[in-house]
């Protein structure tokens, strides 16, 4: 957390990045972000809808390596959120052509945020290991070598 008092020296000449800075802090700091953040918003909505520049936002979030681990936690709570209203879409669908098209849409850009926010738990390509069995070398190496005679 941060002051006006404490970011007077640490951003001296750099006044619209403290007024964003306080500006932030005067909305709530990290626990107004993280609810934004959870609830489904995103650094370039919070950014139009507050007046606060976005790499303003990126360079506060990630100073703080606890910050930036709250923002993710907030990124699995909205991931969870948007898999839930791509549920809700679906079972919601009107049995029209145009209708399935636009919620198959909307659940395809839900699934998308979901797996960027939480790529462990909603990604659909996830690193796979791939496994080949050569079932002709394995007879081989298993097969009883013949004797040897002697002539």
């Amino acid at each position: 957390m941060f002051s006006a008092n404490n970011l007077g020296c640490a951003l001296a000449g750099q006044p619209q990045k403290r007024a964003a800075l306080i500006k932030i802090e005067r909305l709530g700091g990290i626990d107004w972000f993280i609810e934004k953040i959870a609830g489904g918003g995103t650094v370039r909505s919070i950014s139009r809808d507050h007046d606060i520049s976005e790499h303003v936002i990126y360079k506060w979030l990630h100073l703080d390596p606890d910050r930036s681990a709250m923002v993710k936690a907030a990124r699995k709570i909205a991931a969870e959120r948007l898999a839930d209203e791509a549920l809700e879409l679906a079972d919601g669908v009107e049995a029209e052509t145009t209708a399935i098209s636009k919620v198959r849409e909307q659940i395809s850009v839900r699934k998308w945020r979901a797996a960027a926010f939480d790529p462990d738990t909603w990604a659909t390509n996830k690193n796979q290991v791939a496994v080949q069995v050569n079932v002709g070398a394995q007879h081989l190496d298993a097969r009883p070598l013949p004797e040897h005679r002697e002539l």
